[in-house]
């Protein structure tokens, strides 16, 4: 497996990956408008914005296969944290949270804390990972989630 900065023609693959994930796992906790607003967020074209913005874009690749996603944008938030049904509950997910942190903290070592507005199914994946509750479940747009914090740790 291996883990890399997101390459221009990795954004399509990456972008259906997640709309796959999100529609099997994290859609039913969302009202239509919710669903509509989250598919806008991960097209392609708004993908491509964020990384032009300065995003770090981080995915995971096995072959060719887009095995997992984590985004974080402004050096402090996690708009996107994504792994392929297959590839979850294998540690992936761990690995490619902590090279981002890692990647992250060399760009922005100023950052100490991490954010996350989590959904319902993911609250405990963000725990094992070390986040915790920054607040009660809030609504916004049709989307359900929780809001998380990490304090930075340097690997």
């Amino acid at each position: 497996m291996n883990i890399q900065e997101i390459q221009s023609d990795d954004v399509e693959n990456v972008s259906l990956m997640i709309k796959e994930v999100f529609s099997k796992f994290i859609s039913p906790d969302y009202t239509k408008e919710g669903i509509a607003q989250f598919n806008s967020f991960v097209d392609e074209g708004t993908i491509r914005e964020r990384l032009a913005a300065g995003s770090l874009i981080l995915v995971a690749k096995e072959g060719e296969t887009i095995a997992g996603v984590i985004e974080i944008r402004e050096g402090s938030h996690i708009p996107l944290f994504f792994v392929k049904d297959g590839y979850q509950g294998k540690g992936l997910g761990n690995r490619l949270f902590r090279k981002a942190v890692k990647k992250n903290s060399e760009k922005n070592p100023a950052v100490e804390v991490l954010t996350v507005n989590s959904s319902p199914f993911a609250v405990d994946i963000y725990k094992s990972l070390g986040f915790r509750n920054a607040a009660a479940m809030q609504v916004k747009s049709g989307i359900r989630y929780y809001p998380m914090e990490y304090r930075v740790n340097y690997f």
